[in-house]
């Protein structure tokens, strides 16, 4: 019979280092979805943030800066006025003449 109890005391022994270990392991993982949970329902429990700004009049020469490409509705193509080619041009747009 002293086989027999050895056994039984090892087999105890066993289960209880084993619930040890899983009671060890679970009850931080416990905790720490608690706080998780917690955490994740604590915004909802305030009054949501927003911002508030006083409006006030912006002078006039303000300059306004979108972000944005502007493109024609329609394309025109534009050709010089002159058939043939051009040997020298003497003036220029906007210079004056006689």
């Amino acid at each position: 019979m002293s086989a027999g109890r050895s056994v039984l005391a090892l087999t105890a022994l066993a289960v209880a280092t084993l619930t040890g270990a899983l009671v060890a392991g679970t009850l931080p993982r416990l905790r720490q979805t608690r706080e998780l949970v917690q955490a994740a329902a604590e915004p909802f429990s305030r009054p949501p943030r927003v911002s508030v700004v006083t409006a006030r009049l912006a002078s006039t020469d303000a300059e306004r800066v979108l972000p944005g490409n502007t493109l024609p509705l329609l394309e025109a193509s534009i050709y010089a006025r002159t058939t043939g080619y051009l040997k020298r041009r003497l003036i220029d747009i906007g210079d004056r003449i006689q």
